[in-house]
């Protein structure tokens, strides 16, 4: 299994925008799926995209958020 950025490149741009935002307001690249400030009781490490949720899965497609897909090799 490989991991690879989607073929939808207005996607990746919108995400990348998030993670641009997010690394200036909270100091990590979070996911724009999630909101940090709700998790900060929590590991929110696991929000650092990718996210530990897809690179902890074994199946493949998509992340969450759409920026990543998981294919056979």
């Amino acid at each position: 299994m490989k991991i690879e950025l989607s073929k939808n490149t207005e996607l990746v741009k919108k995400i990348d925008e998030g993670l641009k935002q997010n690394q200036k307001e909270y100091g990590k690249r979070y996911c724009p799926c999630v909101i940090p400030s709700l998790y900060m009781a929590e590991n929110n490490a696991d929000y650092i995209c990718p996210c530990k949720e897809f690179l902890e899965s074994t199946e493949l497609g998509e992340c969450h958020c759409g920026k990543y897909v998981k294919t056979e090799l």
